[in-house]
């Protein structure tokens, strides 16, 4: 269905739109890897807060916000 959304908005197919895309920007490649949290990680998680990220900087890119919920909440 949305891929016939697209088509008719842009008028063109999203196979395409994603093949331009690879051309731009790259082929994108990803693995999801699950990895299941003993109780005691998730003690640690539940009690985390913005004041114990000590990092400055994640995947290359500066940390700005440190946010406990979603800015639409």
């Amino acid at each position: 269905m949305l891929a016939a959304e697209i088509l008719t908005t842009v008028g063109c197919d999203p196979g395409v739109l994603y093949e331009e895309m690879e051309t731009r920007f790259g082929k994108s490649y990803y693995t999801r890897v699950d990895q299941e949290a003993t109780p005691r990680q998730k003690a640690v998680l539940l009690k985390m807060a913005p004041e114990n990220v000590a990092a400055t900087e994640l995947a290359g890119e500066p940390i700005t916000a440190r946010l406990t919920t979603a800015p639409g909440n």
